[in-house]
């Protein structure tokens, strides 16, 4: 269920980035919970909270191609972070963490992640596309106090997020740059280690009269107890052994 991005532990203590191409049930879900949120929803069908209307929603475009579904009717609202249908969009990656949260634990010794428990923070276009010093424009910083996961619930067209990190203690050290949030991989989920502070910079191309949002990032902590790491060389070891029995 991984893809070890640039945010590879070797290279950036702390920041790991997970895929899906080895589970594509997981990848069908993100990639349905990316393209539903800005989906035109009316208030009346989200009516059995938290993830009914999702639900339908679901058997209504299970049929259709990726591209057909990236392609249905849009809500001209992208500023709203909260409306009843996005809600249930936030609720929903609930099972996509829990699966992710339970493989990062069996991986590295992790916490796990235990559902409901997600939250999540909008990101503003800045009002200029660089600083004074013609570097990027800091549009957000997140420090959290546990293990965290973490994707992008929505990303306005046209935009990627640069992601730059410093580890606890080394505010004063230069920041790392582990990836990217990007229209190609922002189906990707992140865990990000306890301490760890995140800068999200805005790039691309956008309409600074527009008002709308960049992005909004779902997340939730791991504050679940330890699963038992999976030791490969011993499950090998003992399937060797059941089969010399037989």
């Amino acid at each position: 269920m991984t893809r070890l991005g640039p945010g590879d532990l070797t290279h950036s203590p702390g920041v790991r980035k997970i895929g899906f191409e080895e589970d594509p049930p997981q990848f069908t879900v993100a990639h349905l919970l990316v393209h539903g949120w800005p989906v035109q929803r009316s208030t009346s069908e989200c009516n059995d909270p938290p993830n009914g209307d999702f639900n339908t929603w679901t058997k209504e475009v299970n049929l259709l191609t990726r591209k057909e579904r990236e392609q249905l009717p849009q809500d001209s609202d992208t500023k709203s972070c909260h409306t009843p249908w996005r809600d249930q969009i936030y609720y929903m990656w609930n099972h996509v963490f829990y699966d992710v949260g339970s493989w990062m634990s069996r991986a590295y010794g992790t916490g796990t992640f235990k559902p409901p428990n997600t939250e999540v923070f909008a990101i503003e276009f800045p009002t200029s596309h660089e600083n004074d010093d013609g570097g990027n424009v800091l549009a957000a910083t997140k420090v959290w106090d546990a293990d965290t996961l973490i994707v992008p619930a929505w990303l306005a067209p046209g935009v990627s997020l640069r992601v730059e990190t410093l580890n606890p203690g080394k505010e004063d050290d230069e920041p790392f740059h582990p990836g990217d949030f990007g229209q190609r991989d922002r189906y990707d989920v992140w865990y990000v280690k306890e301490g760890v502070q995140l800068r999200f910079y805005v790039e691309g191309d956008w309409d600074r009269s527009a008002d709308r949002l960049a992005a909004v990032m779902v997340y939730g902590n791991m504050l679940g107890e330890r699963l038992e790491i999976e030791d490969e060389e011993s499950e090998d070891s003992a399937d060797g052994e059941d089969g010399d029995d037989k």
